[in-house]
C-alpha cells in the first residue's frame, strides 16, 4: 500500500442465507470462536457448502471475512462495479494492508483486541478507527 495509512472500517455486512452478496448494516456482533451473529457462516464447524460436502466436521477458519476497499477500486478500474458486502465480506476496511499482516497479528478495533486467523478473520464495527497493537 502506498502513502500514509488512515486505517478505518468503512462498512460491516451479514447475511442469514448462503448468498454471494451480504447487505451492509449499521453494526455486527461477534461471538468468540463462532463469528458474526446472524451470518450464515457463523459456527465452530465449516459453513461453506462446498467445504461441508468435503468434511462437515472441519473447523470453521472463515468465520469473519475482511476485505480492503482498495480492492474494490482496482476491480472498478477493470469494469466491475462493487460496493461493500458485494463479495460476501463481513468487514470492509480502508488503509489497512491486510495482505501484509502476519498470522497472529493483533489488531485493535474500538476497545477490543482480536487476533488475525489464517483466514484473515477480524471483527469490527462500522466507522470505528483501527489502531495497531
Amino acid at each position: 500500500m502506498n502513502g500514509p495509512m488512515n486505517p478505518t472500517v468503512i462498512a460491516v455486512s451479514r447475511s442469514r442465507t448462503h448468498s454471494f452478496t451480504k447487505p451492509t448494516t449499521v453494526s455486527i456482533r461477534l461471538a468468540v470462536g463462532l463469528g458474526v451473529e446472524g451470518d450464515a457462516h457463523m459456527g465452530e464447524k465449516v459453513k461453506h457448502r462446498s467445504r461441508v460436502r468435503k468434511d462437515p466436521n472441519a473447523p470453521n477458519l472463515q468465520q469473519v471475512h475482511l476485505l480492503p476497499e482498495e480492492l474494490f477500486a482496482e476491480l472498478r478500474a477493470g469494469g466491475f462495479d462493487l460496493t461493500p458486502g458485494a463479495i460476501g465480506e463481513n468487514v470492509t476496511t480502508r488503509g489497512i494492508d491486510l495482505i501484509a499482516l502476519p498470522t497472529g497479528a493483533r489488531l485493535r478495533l474500538a476497545p477490543t483486541r482480536w487476533s488475525r486467523s489464517p483466514a484473515c478473520a477480524i471483527p469490527a464495527a462500522s466507522s470505528m478507527p483501527f489502531n495497531p497493537d
